[in-house]
């Protein structure tokens, strides 16, 4: 199993000294820089602040023209960037919200299913996922 951990919205106090330490621990093979209100010359200084050998294992959730220039691992699309830039050839991943979303996601690398639990942050987001059908999933799409 992989462990991919994902950047909050808002840029994080030494996040990039954050996102070394994560990736030098060995446990974390992925990051994804999910950062949706954050301009892109922003995302474009975090991307050149951290170190290159690590630009394979990040993932681009928006600004998705800058994975392909940086040469980053992967894109992430969602509603605000649902399609992969056409000189991207990284890993592709989705979030999905439902069952029919992950059965439609043929030909991605992997997709995330949200939410499988209830949320403690946001009140009243509540699980979308039975077990039942969590169980379902995996064996069709492990």
């Amino acid at each position: 199993m992989e462990l991919i951990a994902i950047t909050p919205p808002e840029i994080l106090e030494n996040e990039v000294r954050r996102i070394v330490q994560l990736l030098d621990g060995g446990k974390i093979s992925r990051i994804h820089i999910r950062h949706p209100r954050v301009d892109e010359r922003i995302i474009r200084k975090l991307l050149e602040s951290i170190p290159p050998m690590y630009y394979p294992r990040l993932s681009l959730h928006d600004s998705h023209h800058l994975a392909a220039e940086y040469c980053l691992g992967g894109v992430h699309l969602n509603g605000r960037n649902p399609m992969v830039p056409g000189d991207f050839t990284g890993l592709v991943s989705r979030s999905c919200h439902s069952a029919g979303e992950v059965y439609d996601s043929e030909g991605l690398d992997y997709v995330f299913l949200s939410p499988v639990f209830d949320s403690i942050s946001k009140p009243g987001y509540q699980s979308a996922f039975a077990p039942a059908e969590l169980r379902n999933i995996l064996r069709r799409h492990a």
